[in-house]
């Protein structure tokens, strides 16, 4: 009783997402529509008219970007790695992506 008053139960998994009035169970449907309401809240056209001429002045900069692939953050790594990072991280990372979703990810891609 404890661990989940805390937040440290163990995860269920999702098996419902309900939008207007609407319950969508299917695991596909479930994923399906959650991506495809962050692509529409992160489109260009949600941004401030100043923040799109902005974005578009700074797109149209030619970039000097010649990696040699020999980076540290371009080497492969293994699910097992992958599994260790998520399970060492904090909350979000500097990207500030929540990582539970990103574990929860994971949990359902197998």
């Amino acid at each position: 009783m404890v661990r989940r008053i805390t937040g440290k139960g163990q995860w269920q998994g999702i098996n419902q997402l309900e939008i207007n009035d609407n319950k969508i169970t299917n695991i596909n449907k479930i994923v399906n529509t959650l991506a495809k309401t962050i692509s529409n809240q992160s489109a260009s056209g949600n941004y401030t008219k100043i923040f799109q001429e902005q974005k578009a002045r700074i797109e149209r900069k030619l970039l000097n970007f010649n990696p040699s692939n020999s980076e540290l953050y371009n080497k492969p790594f293994s699910l097992r790695e992958w599994e260790d990072s998520l399970h060492k991280a904090h909350d979000t990372g500097p990207d500030n992506i929540h990582c539970q979703i990103l574990k929860h990810l994971l949990i359902m891609s197998f």
